[in-house]
């Protein structure tokens, strides 16, 4: 399936969210940004499957700073094992990033929580159960915003169902 044909699920309440927002986020400095020897040395190791070289990093920096934004991000609110506070991440299907639990993401997810047709700071399935002892092991919310920055569109969707669109963003970049 091709992803200029795919558009977000019809039944999730939807709301604008701009573009640019994943950037404005920081994300894209987050991925453009070099990595170290040792990090350039794992990732030959487990995704490359082969020995690491300095070319080979020098390989793999010049293709970060190549990175395009793809056209599917999902936004997630994640209890981290041994926790019981809520972090808030970004995912393009490849890279992860934490982003700060205050401005802009916050007021993505006031919007979605209202877009659910909810009074803002009510309680939504994007936000994980707090446990009553910490966990050893991650806790995601049910639902997830899946952001389509071709149309500047968001949705509440299943997090199963933004996974399944950030699998469409690596055939087209």
């Amino acid at each position: 399936m091709d992803n200029n044909n795919l558009d977000l699920p019809e039944y999730g309440p939807i709301f604008h969210l701009r573009f640019d927002f994943a950037g404005e986020l920081g994300f894209l400095d987050h991925v453009r940004q070099p990595l170290p020897l040792e990090a350039a040395a794992e990732y030959c190791r487990r995704v490359l499957k082969k020995a690491f070289s300095f070319s080979a990093a020098r390989a793999i920096n010049a293709e970060r700073q190549r990175y395009r934004p793809p056209r599917f991000f999902m936004y997630v609110v994640a209890i981290p094992p041994k926790s019981k506070e809520w972090q808030y991440w970004i995912h393009d299907g490849v890279s992860w990033m934490r982003t700060d639990d205050q401005g802009l993401f916050v007021d993505m997810l006031t919007r979605a929580t209202v877009a659910q047709g909810k009074p803002p700071g009510t309680p939504t399935p994007l936000f994980p159960l707090v446990p009553a002892e910490p966990l050893d092991r991650w806790r995601l919310a049910s639902m997830a915003v899946l952001h389509d920055t071709q149309r500047s569109l968001a949705a509440v969707v299943l997090f199963a169902q933004a996974q399944d669109h950030l699998k469409f963003n690596r055939l087209t970049t």
